[in-house]
């Protein structure tokens, strides 16, 4: 059985999309104010290198969701669902001590669907 649910915010329609196709690396972890919710989207990708070996490379993505969407994708989600996620990626920069330039991009969400539960998966 596939449950597919979207939480859509109303906000004005942007040009930065970002989607993600994957499976959560924990329960999506609700604040202590129950406005946000963060959790972790592993994407794996497949090739065969010059070798001729296939191989298997996983891709976190950080990730956040708001109000209604991230408290929605805590009471649903477990740890190994299959998510496919859509939102938009703010990119931040920051100093550290030593003097570097660090830049940041935060992945905020404002729809998911929930494709396959992870006790599905293992069945």
């Amino acid at each position: 059985m596939i449950l597919i649910m979207r939480v859509q915010s109303t906000k004005e329609k942007v040009m930065n999309s970002f989607n993600i196709s994957g499976r959560l690396g924990d329960k999506p972890k609700l604040s202590q104010d129950t406005k946000r919710a963060t959790f972790s989207v592993a994407e794996n990708i497949y090739y065969t290198d010059a070798a001729g070996e296939k191989v298997t490379k996983t891709n976190w993505f950080d990730a956040i969701a708001f109000d209604k969407t991230g408290q929605l994708m805590n009471q649903i989600c477990e740890k190994g669902d299959h998510v496919n996620v859509s939102g938009t990626l703010e990119q931040s920069s920051y100093e550290t001590k030593e003097g570097s330039k660090v830049k940041s991009y935060n992945f905020k969400v404002n729809r998911f669907e929930k494709v396959q539960s992870a006790k599905e998966t293992s069945q």
